[in-house]
């Protein structure tokens, strides 16, 4: 597998963050990279596309990160799709709230391109096929 074939959904409202992260995916060799800036945006996104990877914040208008997730969880056709939840939240209870909703792995902004890179690495390892790349196990930062 590599990365090129794959689509990657970027939700984020805050414009420099979804630059800079489609900046990273591209240098890992991703170039179907889809962004929208709000998580009613994404939900659309995701049942109209087949989505490999989703990078969410977790504070969003309209729709939350969190909602978000639990939508993507609750649906038999999208639970499978590894979610990489961004937060700026330096209290717990989000994080707990993500991982009982089954993130697969988050990480708390700021954050270094390796941070994000390591972890995109950890749920798409490029030797799986997309059927068996790791969607429920959370990756703690």
């Amino acid at each position: 597998m590599e990365y090129k074939d794959l689509t990657v959904l970027v939700a984020d409202d805050f414009l420099p963050m979804r630059q800079i992260i489609k900046g990273i995916l591209r240098r890992l060799g991703f170039i179907n990279i889809l962004d929208v800036s709000n998580g009613a945006e994404a939900w659309e996104c995701i049942y109209s596309n087949r989505i490999d990877l989703i990078i969410s914040d977790l504070n969003m208008p309209e729709v939350s990160g969190l909602e978000l997730l639990k939508r993507v969880r609750g649906q038999e056709r999208t639970m499978h799709i590894p979610f990489l939840m961004i937060t700026a939240e330096a209290y717990e209870r989000p994080v707990v709230e993500a991982i009982e909703a089954k993130v697969s792995s988050y990480i708390v902004k700021p954050f270094a391109a390796n941070t994000i890179i390591r972890k995109i690495e950890q749920l798409l390892p490029r030797h799986l096929p997309r059927s068996h790349a790791p969607a429920w196990e959370c990756i703690p930062e």
